[in-house]
């Protein structure tokens, strides 16, 4: 998971990275979001309304494989919420995490 980390910090300082669950609902809402990432430890609540906000705004949602402790000490911020805004960016961290399923149907959206 180093290789992920890297990429995040990178991504971070080149200012294409919102950390926290609003911002990251903003970056979906707005359409700079290329995909969103959740840590393993994000509350069922709030991974829940990730997927939801995924599944309406039609981007994918990746399990960043580490707890926010982990996180919190690579980029200086505790949160499990993650969203890249870049497609480069993105396209990397795509092709290093799993997919978590995300279905619009599930919420009623079409």
């Amino acid at each position: 998971m180093d290789k992920i980390m890297g990429l995040l910090t990178i991504c971070r300082r080149a200012g294409k990275l919102m950390l926290g669950t609003d911002l990251v609902k903003d970056a979906l809402r707005s359409g700079s979001a290329y995909c969103a990432l959740a840590a393993d430890d994000l509350s069922a609540k709030t991974l829940k309304e990730l997927k939801y906000y995924c599944a309406r705004y039609k981007k994918p949602l990746y399990a960043l494989g580490l707890p926010m402790d982990s996180v919190s000490v690579q980029l200086g911020k505790r949160v499990g919420a993650l969203a890249v805004c870049d497609a480069g960016f993105g396209k990397k961290a795509a092709a290093m995490l799993e997919e978590i399923p995300v279905s619009a149907e599930a919420f009623g959206l079409s």
